[in-house]
């Protein structure tokens, strides 16, 4: 059984690797999670040179005063309404650095100065300043002497290391593509919650961002797979997940790794969207997983038993904007009834 488990994720994983060569840098930074969504937020809210400026002296001396006290200091894109962050990288460290227990401060920013590539999740710590989860996570192992994956053994790790591939370059991707392109409502919701900001704004920036990143999908081979492909493909990542999770607790055993990280933060938004799940046969299909369900909480309670009170602090912090008349002023055709976690019926504009 093990066998045939370790031969369908190979399988999987070699066809992402295949699609993952063919992409120029440009591309494989898109396909990361990051790319599109979290450049475009950021230059949609940095605002002009002047301001610019501002911003980044004053990161500078935040930066600078965070060196000298030992902690480390992660910079995120903001809370998400169903999610650790509206960024499944940055959710991914934040897990991370929970499991490990390692001392940090988390900071919710829009604005990407100070990091090495421009992006988030960044960290300081001491005279480190690293961008990109991979890196972030692999400084943080051997700074800390983290042991979150001591006990497996190599071919956990290769195991690992291409379900970590396969969630940043083939399942990632098609998450956003769905939650801006395809099915636009479910961006501009956790936008408008997370950024407290009024639903047409969100309706306008998911739009801008989503054509943005339609635009550069197809430049790359995925771009060109119907949406029935491409959810197809994301329905098959997922099947391999399950299967490596099996009847265990986590994906190796009975305590997590650092490999959980990344799985969890890409799908523990799917248990926590409710009604907003059924937008999507792809979302509903994960969200209805007993497997994936059960194991996305078992690791909720280990690295985030606050996550709801953070998810509700974000909601209750932005939602007198997100809400505000500006939000109502709507055509009605651009509005789709939908039901809300009480079953009243609410108006979601895209």
């Amino acid at each position: 059984m093990q066998q045939k488990v370790q031969d369908q994720l190979a399988a999987q994983v070699q066809r992402v690797r295949e699609a993952v060569a063919r992409l120029t840098p440009e591309q494989r930074q898109l396909a990361t999670g990051v790319g599109a969504v979290t450049a475009l937020l950021a230059a949609l809210h940095i605002g002009g040179s002047v301001w610019e400026g501002l911003a980044r002296r004053r990161r500078r001396a935040q930066m600078a005063a965070q060196r000298e006290d030992g902690k480390v200091h992660l910079y995120i894109f903001p809370r998400s309404p169903w999610a650790p962050s509206i960024s499944s990288p940055c959710s991914k460290v934040e897990t991370f650095l929970r499991l490990a227990n390692i001392d940090h401060e988390v900071i919710e920013t829009l604005n990407t100065c100070g990091s090495p590539n421009e992006c988030v999740p960044f960290i300081v710590h001491r005279d480190q300043v690293l961008s990109d989860s991979k890196r972030i996570i692999e400084y943080l192992t051997t700074e800390f002497e983290v042991q979150l994956d001591d006990n497996l053994n190599r071919l956990d790790r290769a195991t690992g290391a291409a379900l970590v591939e396969m969630v940043d370059y083939s399942m990632s991707p098609t998450f956003y593509r769905i939650a801006f392109t395809l099915h636009p409502s479910i961006a501009t919701a956790m936008l408008s919650k997370a950024l407290g900001m009024p639903r047409v704004f969100a309706r306008l920036m998911v739009s801008h961002v989503g054509s943005r990143m339609q635009s550069r999908l197809n430049l790359a081979p995925a771009g060109a797979l119907t949406p029935e492909q491409y959810e197809n493909e994301f329905l098959r990542d997922c099947e391999a997940v399950e299967q490596q999770i099996g009847d265990k607790p986590f994906l190796f055993g009975d305590e997590p790794t650092s490999y959980d990280c990344a799985v969890y933060a890409l799908l523990i938004p799917f248990v926590n969207m409710k009604n907003y799940a059924e937008v999507s046969d792809v979302y509903l299909t994960v969200a209805q997983s007993p497997i994936l369900v059960e194991y996305l909480h078992r690791l909720t309670e280990r690295a985030f038993p606050d996550l709801e009170e953070l998810m509700v602090a974000t909601t209750v912090a932005r939602s007198e904007v997100a809400d505000s008349p500006a939000s109502l002023d709507l055509d009605p055709e651009e509005e789709t009834a939908m039901g809300d976690e009480d079953g009243r019926v609410i108006r979601l504009a895209y």
